[in-house]
């Protein structure tokens, strides 16, 4: 390989990481959005850079190969650097929407830092364990077996077993609900000093006054208030309830409320993605409704819960940070499934390494820890792994390697099928450069963020985050994309009323991403008269 087409590929990679890092903390706007300007300013871009490229002696076929590698760079430091406007704002995107509420938690614990750091480093590790895996792959895929090939047919069933498995991650109820079933009464009146002690089969008496309460009673006693059932009627005053203590959990109850929490924010994704919003009079600077999508889901419902007036407590400097390997290594293999199977986003594939990983939804911060680690291990290796699926199969799953195909051309992309071939290589090199730099910048500008925001009223501050959200939407959507924002923002305030994940509320890309995939996209717009 030509040492100075390394040395401008380099520039390139450095130039990517710029972008990146822009993209990466401005809310709103998305990589995919500049690598669709890149593709539209190719002719001026190649009208630049083939004069440079004659006057070095160098093939003017590397400028596509130089753009690639300023759009692999900028979508690998816009997954490191997305996260701390998630954390600190509130605001996400399609890849790390799910760490909007465990990096709050662990931002009004005093732990910003320690966040953005955590997924810095699981951002590192995710694209070097999918580094390390990218020859033993490629030599896979290009087996004469062809596994890629055979994937398409088991992609639906994939698509639905991820939404299974969104389902089952809601748990049984961990409260145990405490239920005396009365068998007799006296009216005694005398008031018992020792407390109640729910135990599962335990005969007991509670002494109280019954208040009828639907079809149950509650027993006031001295030490608390308790449901209970008896057969007939109990009498006013206080009495003294003889029976028995019964202890169950809700075990359906989560799931249904998954399903119907993955059905609504479906038939809004479907609404938003393949709907015809109304033109009203202006349709925004982008028009892309997935902002406003994403952030009334995930990042205003948080807005809104934390407008208390608490202080954002003193940011500490947690220093070095340490990162379970089996967290780490279950959020790379995660990223495969999301680099290799169309439709499968990193959001979605979180879903599954969360699984693996154990209990990462309980409400506390290791546990918030730990799938903030996940979730950047699996956006980045994801990245990585579409690189392969692209010099595999020719085809790129995400819309920055979609141009990326779009610019290489069929000749470029047949070459990438050998270990060796320098666009590959190049393409890899610029993973591994800008990952490294990334890390850095990450670290770097979250650690000024943290600073400038201790202290800083949490009121004040999330009703400024909230006014600029809105304004963003306006400006980026236009009307259309407020309401969208509105509805969007009641859908996203559900999970937390009824007691389940907000993982759930990805839906909203699963749900249509199955629907096509299924071949259902027609029949549905045309009952939904969404067809032009």
């Amino acid at each position: 390989m030509d040492g100075v087409v390394v040395l401008i590929a380099i520039c390139g990679m450095l130039a990517g990481t710029a972008l990146g890092t822009f993209t990466g903390l401005v809310p709103g706007i998305h990589v995919n959005t500049m690598a669709l300007l890149i593709l539209i300013s190719y002719p001026s871009l190649s009208s630049l850079l083939e004069p440079i490229c004659e006057e070095l002696e160098l093939d003017p076929l590397v400028v596509p190969l130089i753009l690639s590698c300023v759009i692999v760079s900028a979508a690998v430091t816009h997954s490191f650097l997305d996260f701390i406007p998630s954390v600190f704002i509130g605001v996400p995107d399609e890849e790390d929407c799910l760490s909007v509420l465990p990096g709050h938690r662990l931002l009004m614990a005093g732990k910003g830092l320690l966040a953005v750091r955590l997924a810095a480093g699981g951002s590192l590790c995710g694209a070097v364990v999918a580094l390390l895996l990218s020859v033993p792959l490629l030599l896979f895929f290009q087996s004469g077996s062809g596994p890629l090939d055979r994937l398409d047919a088991y992609i639906p069933g994939l698509l639905l077993l991820v939404l299974l498995l969104l389902v089952l991650s809601q748990r049984q109820d961990r409260e145990v609900r405490a239920l005396f079933l009365g068998k007799s009464f006296s009216q005694e009146a005398r008031t018992s000093i020792l407390p109640a002690r729910p135990m599962k089969g335990a005969e007991a008496i509670l002494h109280g006054r019954a208040r009828r309460h639907w079809s149950r009673y509650r027993i006031e006693t001295a030490q608390g208030t308790y449901a209970a059932k008896f057969k007939g009627r109990l009498p006013r005053g206080h009495i003294a309830l003889q029976g028995q203590w019964v202890l169950t959990r809700k075990r359906w109850a989560p799931m249904a409320m998954a399903c119907g929490v993955v059905a609504l924010s479906g038939l809004l994704g479907v609404s938003v993605l393949w709907g015809h919003l109304p033109d009203l009079a202006w349709s925004g600077v982008d028009g892309n409704m997935m902002f406003p999508l994403l952030t009334g889901l995930f990042g205003v419902p948080s807005l809104l819960a934390s407008q208390d007036g608490r202080p954002v407590p003193e940011q500490q400097d947690p220093g070095p940070v340490r990162m379970e390997s089996h967290v780490v290594l279950s959020g790379s293999l995660s990223g495969l499934l999301a680099g290799l199977v169309p439709g499968i986003t990193s959001t979605s594939a979180t879903v599954p390494a969360s699984m693996i990983c154990g209990d990462t939804e309980r409400d506390d911060e290791a546990s918030a820890e730990r799938f903030i680690v996940l979730s950047a291990a699996v956006g980045t290796a994801s990245m990585v792994f579409g690189v392969l699926a692209l010099a595999s199969t020719g085809q790129g799953g995400t819309g920055a390697l979609m141009v990326v195909e779009s610019m290489l051309g069929n000749d470029a992309l047949e070459a990438m099928a050998r270990p060796t071939s320098a666009h590959l290589t190049l393409l890899l090199l610029s993973v591994l450069i800008s990952s490294l730099l990334a890390f850095v910048l990450t670290v770097k500008v979250g650690a000024i963020v943290a600073r400038r925001s201790s202290g800083s009223s949490g009121g004040r501050l999330s009703r400024a985050i909230l006014v600029l959200t809105i304004a963003l939407c306006a400006i980026l959507c236009g009307p259309a994309g407020l309401i969208v924002l509105t509805v969007a923002t009641l859908v996203g305030s559900l999970p937390p009323a009824l007691g389940v994940s907000r993982v759930c509320l990805t839906g909203c890309l699963l749900l249509p991403i199955i629907l096509s995939t299924n071949g259902w996209r027609p029949v549905i717009e045309t009952v939904l008269g969404l067809m032009p």
